[in-house]
Order: C-alpha cells, then sequence, then structure tokens
C-alpha cells in the first residue's frame, strides 16, 4: 500500500487546524476541563500527523473549538463530515459512552448539517462490541482496554 497523493484527502492548514481545534474542544468536553484524556491526545497528534499531514501545527497553540464554532469556519460539506467522523472517533478513544457525549455528537452533527446517521452507527457499534467484550472478561478491569458503558 502505498500514501494517499490524492490533494483532495488533505486539508490545507487553515482547514486542518480548525479541524484540529474542533477534535481538541471534543476531548475537552469529554474530559470536563482542559486537561484531556492521553489517548484523546494521541489520537488527535495521529490525525494530525497521518490523515492531515500537518505536524507542524502545534495543538498546545489551538484554541479549542465547540461544533458551532467549526461550522462558522468551514463550508465545504465534505470536511464538515470528516471533522464529525474524527469528533466521534475522539469521543469514544478513551472506552467511555455515554448519553451526554452522544448528545455532543449529535449537537455536532447538527451544527455541521451533517446529519446524525454518521454520528449514530458508530457509536452503537461500539456499545454492542464493548458489551460483548464485557461478557468475555466479566472481571472488573480485567479487559485490556479501557471498557466503560454509562
Amino acid at each position: 500500500m502505498g500514501l494517499i497523493t490524492d490533494p483532495s484527502l488533505q486539508p490545507d492548514e487553515a482547514t486542518a487546524s480548525l479541524a484540529l481545534a474542533g477534535l481538541l474542544g471534543v476531548a475537552q468536553f469529554c474530559a470536563g476541563g482542559p486537561a484531556i484524556d492521553p489517548a484523546e491526545r494521541r489520537t488527535i497528534e495521529a490525525i494530525r500527523d497521518h490523515l492531515a499531514h500537518q505536524p507542524q501545527i502545534d495543538l498546545d497553540s489551538l484554541t479549542p473549538l465547540t461544533p458551532e464554532a467549526v461550522a462558522e469556519q468551514i463550508s465545504d460539506p465534505i470536511w464538515r463530515e470528516r471533522i464529525l467522523r474524527g469528533m466521534t472517533v475522539v469521543a469514544l478513544m478513551d472506552g467511555q459512552l455515554s448519553e451526554e457525549r452522544l448528545a455532543y455528537l449529535r449537537r455536532a452533527a447538527a451544527a455541521l448539517g451533517v446529519g446524525e446517521p454518521v454520528v449514530t452507527p458508530t457509536p452503537t457499534l461500539c456499545m454492542s462490541a464493548w458489551r460483548s467484550c464485557a461478557s468475555i472478561w466479566p472481571a472488573a478491569g480485567s479487559w485490556p482496554g479501557r471498557c466503560v458503558i454509562s
């Protein structure tokens, strides 16, 4: 497999910065404050480095954005959907899924004008997988990945 070289799949630096700021916003929401989960941070770094191909962007220099703020600045529907998908991945990365997080993602979908179907299947599949894992590893904390369903 080769590298993705189609330039339409890679954002320019301004779009990448806005997208990453949106991902930081969802990570802060999930954390309940500015100190985000290390797994979420690593995920955002990987998105920056390997999907956006913008490793020069300093995440610490970005101001986390709400979905509404991202929507005000990104008009391209393709990038809006990609950003929402990234937000969904970041929200699930620490292994915790709650109604509050799903409500946040639905709010993001509405703000970005993407539609809830982009958000709904991924968490539903993850919930199913996590429940399956919980039945295989019933002892609390015995599963190598954190699995918290609230």
